[in-house]
């Protein structure tokens, strides 16, 4: 993670801001669950179906471990524990 620190927060904030500038007439679920789709889609041709999931589940671990106030999570720490962020 760390080799790639920049990377990610470099898509991380293209991504965000092509989502805040690209106005839809979907509803914020609606694009959430576009958004979902195509990480797993994305994540499933990089890591096969059962590791993108796995990830996923992860992440939505982390962010209900954050949401009730653990601050000791972040989504970067764990990508830091995994190696290069492909791996469990």
């Amino acid at each position: 993670m760390e080799n790639n620190a920049k990377a990610y927060e470099e898509f991380y904030e293209n991504t965000r801001e092509f989502v805040i500038n690209h106005p839809s007439t979907l509803s914020q679920e609606e694009r959430a669950v576009v958004l979902f789709r195509v990480a797993l889609e994305q994540g499933s041709e990089a890591l096969g179906v059962q590791h993108a999931c796995f990830v996923m589940s992860k992440l939505l671990t982390i962010t209900l471990g954050i949401a009730a106030g653990e601050e000791s999570l972040t989504f970067e720490s764990w990508l830091h524990s995994c190696g290069n962020g492909t791996q469990h």
